[in-house]
């Protein structure tokens, strides 16, 4: 049998609590469009999916989703022919307005929460703060911590009406290992490394789920263990993920 066309599908937060939009296209003439979309609060899949809707044709699709994370595709039928299926893309629903930069915090803390991260790190124990890692963040009866904190961003002037700003996010790992030249490095070392590929951007896959307007995010090595840190009896290693948007100049 023919195959109808692959659709692709662009999502817009309502920004108001009552879900999202979806917008189909690339769609075959005639082809019914269902919406599918699963919530995500961290681990290796989201709940099961359910519809939410449907169109024939391109065009919007209203969402009535929960605030969170979503992934969210099309499944494109026609009677006599093969269906086919979009990209997953990722979705954050919000109530109100919030920074860009606050979003990114959010959903790199998400993203690294989802990772099957190995001992002595927690999923519980992945923050965000205001500033990086201290020895009294951590309490005694932890004996690790990831701290995600904001850094100064930087701004690069593309266009006479846009810029592309650089949110810089500092993703800080630290674990008590009492001054031991050995003990924990082979754990620093795996928890640097998949946070690190956590963050590098794939072909075909958005760089930061739940935030569409980051488009790029570049990686920026830290220091893989403190020295200053480790004379307080702690590994602490570093990286920065900087969130690349491009921003239009205008009041909002």
């Amino acid at each position: 049998m023919p195959a109808v066309n692959t659709p692709t599908i662009a999502l817009a937060d309502n920004g108001n609590g009552t879900g999202a939009v979806a917008t189909v296209g690339n769609s075959t003439g005639g082809a019914t469009n269902t919406i599918f979309a699963a919530q995500w609060a961290g681990g290796f899949v989201p709940q099961a999916y359910a519809s939410y809707g449907s169109r024939i044709g391109n065009g919007t699709v209203s969402l009535a989703l929960g605030l969170g994370y979503w992934f969210v595709y099309a499944a494109s039928t026609l009677a006599g022919s093969d269906g086919a299926v979009s990209l997953v893309k990722g979705l954050r629903v919000t109530a109100g307005q919030e920074a860009i930069f606050d979003q990114c915090l959010d959903a790199i803390v998400a993203k690294i929460q989802a990772l099957s991260l190995p001992a002595p790190w927690q999923t519980i124990d992945v923050v965000r703060r205001k500033f990086p890692w201290k020895r009294s963040l951590i309490l005694p009866d932890i004996q690790a911590g990831i701290f995600v904190t904001p850094l100064n961003d930087r701004f690069v002037q593309v266009t006479n009406q846009a810029d592309d700003w650089g949110e810089a996010i500092q993703i800080t790992a630290a674990q008590a290992t009492n001054l031991d030249l050995e003990n924990g490095l082979p754990a620093d070392l795996l928890c640097r490394q998949q946070l690190v590929d956590a963050f590098l951007p794939v072909h075909g896959q958005a760089p930061l789920s739940g935030v569409d307007s980051v488009y790029n995010i570049v990686i920026e090595p830290g220091p893989i263990i403190d020295p200053g840190a480790f004379q307080q009896n702690f590994d602490v290693s570093a990286i920065v993920a900087r969130c690349l948007v491009r921003r239009t100049r205008g009041l909002t």
